[in-house]
């Protein structure tokens, strides 16, 4: 909210370029491309082979060529519900942290991600001790 009629104006006529003007409208990302991007950075983490097979995994249950402004939190969620069978809470979790890493790095390189997903509703519930 802005205290001044002139400010709001001033916010409203930037807000509406920015919706006509294609310039300043981040370019698209497919899933695929958006999980190579990821790559890059993560292929030099220690964890990088399960990085990589969940990623590998993410790509075919999402579909390679759907872009990533498509990808809704119900998608999401039928993905990771799927992913879930015969795993344990955290397992699936770190998926979805992956899943919310990759997100974040398209976003950060300027990319058209769309409305964020929203992480924390997708994260299962995990015992705070470990079952002995």
């Amino acid at each position: 909210g802005c205290e001044r009629k002139r400010d709001a104006e001033e916010v409203e006529r930037r807000e509406r370029r920015k919706a006509v003007l294609p310039s300043e409208q981040r370019p698209p990302i497919t899933v695929n491309e958006a999980a190579s991007l990821y790559q890059d950075h993560a292929e030099l983490l220690p964890s990088w082979p399960t990085i990589r097979y969940m990623l590998t995994e993410l790509v075919a249950g999402l579909g390679p060529s759907k872009l990533l402004s498509e990808v809704t939190d119900r998608d999401l969620q039928i993905y990771f519900a799927r992913r879930r069978n015969g795993r344990s809470n955290s397992s699936v979790n770190r998926e979805i942290e992956n899943a919310r890493s990759l997100w974040r790095r398209a976003k950060r390189s300027k990319y058209d991600v769309g409305e964020m997903p929203d992480w924390a509703l997708l994260l299962l519930k995990v015992p705070k001790k470990p079952p002995r």
